[in-house]
């Protein structure tokens, strides 16, 4: 996953800044990361802060900042359950979600129609044909959606 965060930084011709979900979303959102840059946050994002804070996912929906669920699919193309758990936990919290996007297996548009998620994307594995169109593609929905 860091991979394609990073490859899609580089698409997107903005900085990536990593974020573990042990940091403090509020002294993170605080330092005003750059307005056109992308943070990519590992690790359970709707895990309570032992420091008094709610979840990341709160934060991100209290400060109102656009998020993309990337999820890790199987070879054939199978999604885990945590995809459609987060996008709900997503509209339960407000967070606004701009969509989900899948990194790597296979593509099912029939399976993706089907489960309802709002997908924004496909990124193939590395070392795939697919895999600089789906960055290039992905970059640009990303930063159309940037102020200028």
């Amino acid at each position: 996953m860091r991979m394609a965060c990073e490859e899609l930084a580089q698409a997107c011709r903005c900085p990536l800044m990593n974020v573990g979900v042990g940091q403090q979303p509020s002294a993170v959102l605080e330092s005003r990361p750059e307005e056109n840059s992308l943070v990519r946050i590992s690790g359970d994002v709707a895990r309570f802060m032992a420091h008094g804070e709610s979840s990341w996912l709160q934060a991100l929906s209290d400060w109102r900042k656009d998020v993309l669920l990337l999820t890790i699919a199987d070879s054939n193309g199978d999604i885990s359950g945590l995809a459609p758990a987060y996008a709900a936990l997503c509209r339960e919290l407000k967070v606004p979600l701009l969509g989900v996007v899948q990194l790597q297996g296979e593509w099912n548009q029939q399976a993706r129609r089907r489960d309802g998620l709002p997908w924004w994307g496909w990124v193939a594995a590395p070392g795939t044909n697919e895999r600089a169109d789906g960055l290039e593609s992905l970059a640009q929905r990303i930063v159309g959606r940037m102020p200028d």
